[in-house]
């Protein structure tokens, strides 16, 4: 019980300092369906509307967590973004998993808007590399 609470306290304290300071976050929804396999340790944001493509943020995974919030146990995932500036912020994510895919992950990431709205890509990274950029890409706000 005093992870939930210490959870949902550091969640609403990210929340409250958001607002607070007017920062605006972005949201993007995104399968890697290699995360075990490739182990991938984090992924970079790109937007490629303007010419060549500009990363615009990076994005480093921590460690899993399972809370048990009283309606079932749900997995998440800490993550570190950092911006083009070197700014840096500490979010979690809820983690769902597909049985089909073994190995895989979806989360739903937060990140600050450091750049206009356009298009945007990813590609993942691990101790070897980088991923070419993602054939997917989506518009963000």
């Amino acid at each position: 019980m005093g992870r939930t609470l210490r959870f949902f306290g550091l969640a609403l304290l990210l929340a409250t300092s958001t607002i607070a300071t007017g920062c605006n976050l972005r949201a993007l929804h995104i399968e890697i369906p290699d995360f075990e396999d490739s182990q991938v340790v984090g992924l970079t944001i790109w937007r490629v509307d303007a010419g060549q493509p500009e990363d615009v943020a990076a994005i480093t995974f921590g460690s899993f967590s399972t809370y048990d919030l009283g309606t079932g146990i749900v997995e998440v995932i800490e993550y570190n973004v950092t911006q083009i500036d070197g700014t840096e912020l500490t979010l979690f994510t809820e983690v769902t998993r597909d049985a089909s895919k073994p190995g895989g992950i979806e989360v739903h990431l937060l990140f600050p808007k450091g750049t206009s709205s356009g298009f945007f890509k990813v590609s993942t990274f691990n101790a070897i590399g980088s991923s070419p950029l993602s054939e997917e890409q989506t518009y963000l706000l």
